[in-house]
């Protein structure tokens, strides 16, 4: 990603199994990777991605490499994705996920995108 290969970084992390990936690849770099997918038209894999680095840890786990910032970021950007391929209700419950956590940095941003996802035609 660094040197410009996009879809050559996208190749060579699709090669490695998920336990891997999460093990030795930062949550920062995954972010950028899960938005390289999008822009590489794959969308479901973006979501997927975007999907996992937002996830909630499991009770009593501990995962220390769940950041907060690339978390919501990541909650973010998927919400902003699901937007954009008109998925109205799976935008609408990320954007009042993002909205429960409360992140002041991002107060603007999800009452926009709530109100962008409440004006999708229903059903999807």
């Amino acid at each position: 990603l660094q040197q410009g290969l996009g879809d050559g970084a996208l190749a060579l992390y699709d090669e490695l199994p998920d336990a891997d990936a999460r093990a030795s690849v930062p949550p920062s770099l995954r972010l950028r990777i899960a938005r390289q997918y999008e822009r590489s038209g794959r969308a479901d894999t973006a979501l997927h991605a975007f999907g996992a680095l937002h996830a909630r840890p499991e009770p009593g786990a501990a995962l220390p490499e769940h950041d907060w910032n690339v978390a919501s970021a990541a909650l973010i950007a998927h919400a902003e994705l699901a937007l954009k391929l008109g998925r109205r209700e799976e935008a609408r419950s990320l954007w009042l996920r993002a909205q429960a956590e409360g992140d002041p940095q991002f107060v603007q941003t999800v009452r926009q995108g709530l109100a962008r996802a409440e004006a999708l035609p229903p059903g999807r």
